[in-house]
């Protein structure tokens, strides 16, 4: 509980928030799968690890181990829960842990190297992963589309898979299944077809996206006008533009959106 305070203490109140909530909501959906199926919970399992990016399966099994923990400790927790007296699973954890006047725990400062070390390793591996993905994207053969949206034109997500995107930098997010995203005039899809956006702030994504790249499209891309829009065709994307100017630079269709880019 002390090393989550530390940890909580450098997070956004949005990213502590997400990780409560999905605790909350999924780790006990996985709760209930585990006595459906009689698994012991994941994130209780002897040498059980999570790469550093897969938040969502991490969060996931700590909240059922949370619920766990409960069974054994309060076997009352899913009516104060009910009640409304907590909102998070570790808060009800930490109460009932500060009632049963548990002894303090501390990690040996063997334990606290190797884990350290192990982080390390880990955050370098995960940069060159991105990195990788980076260039395996960008190098991708055949036509690509692009989209540069102006501050008065910016594209903002409409619906993506959260289960299929990446983070590759702190503005990039790699789409690997599905996307909507579009803004007043302009809107496009992709399906079944990797896009990298670049945003603008803060959040990759919900600060505006200026820059949309599709590569290793498998045909030209064929446009139309339609009802006063610009209308692009490929497979796997469909996109209507209004008052878009269009540029070709080699295999690369350029889409320019709003005013100066």
């Amino acid at each position: 509980m002390a090393l989550r305070d530390a940890r909580y203490a450098s997070m956004a109140d949005g990213s502590i928030a997400y990780e409560r909530g999905s605790e909350l909501y999924e780790g006990t959906a996985r709760y209930i799968q585990n006595r459906a199926t009689g698994d012991a919970p994941v994130a209780l399992s002897e040498g059980q690890t999570f790469a550093a990016d897969e938040v969502r399966a991490r969060v996931y099994a700590v909240g059922a181990a949370f619920a766990t923990l409960l069974d054994a400790l309060a076997p009352d927790w899913k009516a104060s829960l009910e009640r409304g007296e907590s909102t998070s699973l570790d808060e009800l954890l930490r109460d009932v842990l500060v009632d049963l006047e548990a002894p303090n725990c501390e990690f040996t400062a063997g334990e606290r190297t190797a884990a350290r070390i192990r982080a390390e390793a880990d955050v370098a591996e995960l940069l060159e992963e991105r990195q990788a993905l980076r260039r395996e994207f960008m190098s991708a053969a055949g036509p690509r589309l692009v989209i540069e949206a102006a501050d008065d034109a910016l594209l903002w997500p409409e619906r993506f898979d959260p289960s299929n995107l990446r983070r590759l930098s702190s503005t990039e997010v790699l789409h690997t299944r599905w996307l909507v995203i579009g803004n007043g005039g302009s809107r496009l899809e992709l399906l079944d077809h990797s896009a990298l956006s670049e945003g603008v702030g803060p959040h990759p994504l919900f600060n505006g996206v200026r820059r949309l790249t599709v590569t290793g499209l498998a045909g030209e891309p064929a446009v139309r006008e339609a009802d006063g829009a610009v209308v692009i065709e490929a497979p796997g994307f469909e996109g209507s533009f209004q008052g878009a100017e269009l540029e070709r630079a080699g295999a690369t269709l350029i889409v320019r959106l709003g005013g100066v880019i």
